[in-house]
């Protein structure tokens, strides 16, 4: 099975049978292009949307974002979250949307949850750590949908998972690390070559490939991808974990150091993430 990788990109090239991004998204993505563009046009595209706007009124009123009054309209979340964060978040609503429920598959609710709270966890390490290379909202993002091909995996390709996940309980591996045994490639990189697909930021999609191998990214984007290897690590061991994929939360504080962040108070910094992503709503 080591030639899956060449089988997917096969796959991915015709477009058979895998998500795209909805309509709506791309007219989100080229009305923002517009510098002059008002918060009533955005509003009013994502309001087409009905299961997304609920969605971004979810998220604006979740403990993730705290913004300090109840958000009910779709046109007030665009003024507290500011422009680049809605459009990131209506991206990653999107890709929420584009996957369906499969019988005795991922539990969704658990798996988005996870996700927001890697999210949440990456993009408060990286206000500690003063990091500014790419911008909070696309880190974000990058956190949300580290785990994309794991649904990909999931919908698509459910033998090939299900092989993968006898392979590291037998083994006692991590799962990327046992599909990278059984198909030559990981979750990460099958996301990544999905989401490059759409023409994604390259930030996010370098974050969604080496989430689990930071070393290996481009250098431009290698302390992005270290914040989300991080904030996963730490996740393991909280509430939003996504057991399937067997990671654990002892090398968090090593993880933390090598970052550069010896200056903190690394215990304190991790109660205080873990507080904050158990609220985490899921997407």
């Amino acid at each position: 099975m080591a030639n899956f990788l060449a089988e997917f990109r096969d796959i991915l090239a015709k477009g058979d049978d895998l998500p795209t991004l909805p309509g709506v998204v791309r007219e989100l993505q080229a009305a923002l292009d517009d510098e002059f563009v008002s918060g009533g046009r955005i509003a009013s595209i994502i309001n087409r949307d009905p299961p997304m706007a609920t969605r971004l009124l979810r998220l604006a009123n979740s403990a993730a974002f705290n913004c300090g009054t109840a958000v009910g309209e779709v046109n007030t979340a665009i003024q507290l979250l500011g422009f680049r964060q809605v459009r990131a978040l209506c991206i990653a609503l999107a890709v929420v949307n584009a996957f369906s429920h499969r019988r005795d598959g991922l539990i969704h609710g658990s798996f988005w949850q996870h996700s927001a709270g890697v999210a949440f966890a990456a993009r408060e390490l990286a206000r500690c750590l003063g990091y500014s290379e790419i911008p909070l909202e696309q880190l974000y993002m990058g956190g949300l949908l580290h785990d994309v091909g794991l649904l990909l995996m999931d919908q698509h390709f459910p033998t090939r998972l299900e092989d993968s996940l006898d392979v590291a309980q037998a083994c006692d591996e991590p799962l990327w690390r046992a599909e990278s045994i059984l198909l030559g490639t990981d979750h990460a990189e099958i996301g990544s070559l999905l989401l490059g697909s759409w023409s994604l930021p390259p930030a996010i999609v370098s974050m969604v490939a080496s989430h689990h191998n930071p070393r290996l990214a481009p250098e431009k984007y290698r302390d992005a991808c270290w914040l989300i290897f991080a904030a996963e690590i730490i996740c393991g061991g909280l509430a939003p974990s996504l057991p399937i994929e067997r990671l654990t939360r002892a090398r968090a504080v090593s993880i933390l150091d090598t970052m550069r962040a010896a200056d903190y108070d690394v215990d304190a910094l991790l109660m205080e993430l873990g507080v904050a992503t158990e609220e985490c709503a899921p997407v």
